[in-house]
């Protein structure tokens, strides 16, 4: 009998702490969610296709070229690309794309990108028009852009 009992206390003990466990997840879930942040929605740089999308679409192309972990990388994200000017105009003008030069030397050979953070642009049809090297604050980028789209 006391086997019995011993085996429903532990039984009872073990399902309060599975409870608790649960519980306690789910507290998790319910603190307050963080605001999506916008981003610019890019498309996966290793398409294979890339020039046939570029002149399917007849949409000039943003490539962005980058090193995790650097630190002008970083703050080219933080001040430059989260800005909602900068989104909204890469977005409305132009199919964006991004490159991990890490994983796609190929790339950063073809086009001679030495440093990172980098911005290749494309025309319409697929031909480069301009490459934007290291960071530029979110104004001159924005300017740097526009002049490019005339």
């Amino acid at each position: 009998m006391k086997k019995i009992i011993f085996a429903i206390i532990l039984l009872n003990l073990s399902a309060s702490s599975v409870f608790a466990q649960k519980n306690t997840h789910s507290k998790a879930k319910d603190e307050v969610p963080k605001k999506p942040v916008k981003e610019i929605h890019w498309i996966d740089g290793k398409e294979p296709d890339f020039e046939d999308s570029v002149k399917k679409y007849k949409k000039p192309a943003f490539v962005y070229v980058y090193i995790d972990g650097w630190e002008d990388v970083a703050r080219f994200n933080q001040n430059v690309l989260a800005d909602s000017n900068i989104i909204n105009f890469v977005d409305s003008n132009f199919m964006a794309y991004k490159v991990n030069m890490e994983f796609d030397m190929h790339n950063a050979m073809k086009f001679a990108i030495d440093g990172v953070p980098d911005v290749i642009l494309f025309d319409k049809n697929a031909a480069p028009m301009a490459i934007l090297k290291g960071y530029q604050d979110p104004k001159e980028f924005r300017k740097f852009l526009k002049q490019r789209l005339k």
